[in-house]
């Protein structure tokens, strides 16, 4: 990304494929931890995802199973 580094971009390219998987009926989005995407840490965990190494991953909200009252 050259010049576009710092700006965000790279995050806002995850988010777009978090959406397109969770639109698509997946349960998770995961992406490889790296210095690249440390790098983004707090900005991935602002958008819900989850460190757990050796990935970062992201549940969908609209795909978790509901509880049931007894």
């Amino acid at each position: 990304l050259g010049s576009h580094r710092g700006r965000g971009i790279e995050v806002w390219m995850v988010e777009r494929c978090a959406t397109y998987a969770e639109t698509n009926g997946y349960h998770t989005a995961e992406l490889p931890l790296s210095e690249a995407t440390d790098a983004h840490r707090k900005a991935l965990e602002d958008r819900f995802w989850q460190r757990e190494p050796p990935l970062w991953v992201k549940r969908f909200r609209s795909n978790a199973p509901v509880e049931e009252d007894d």
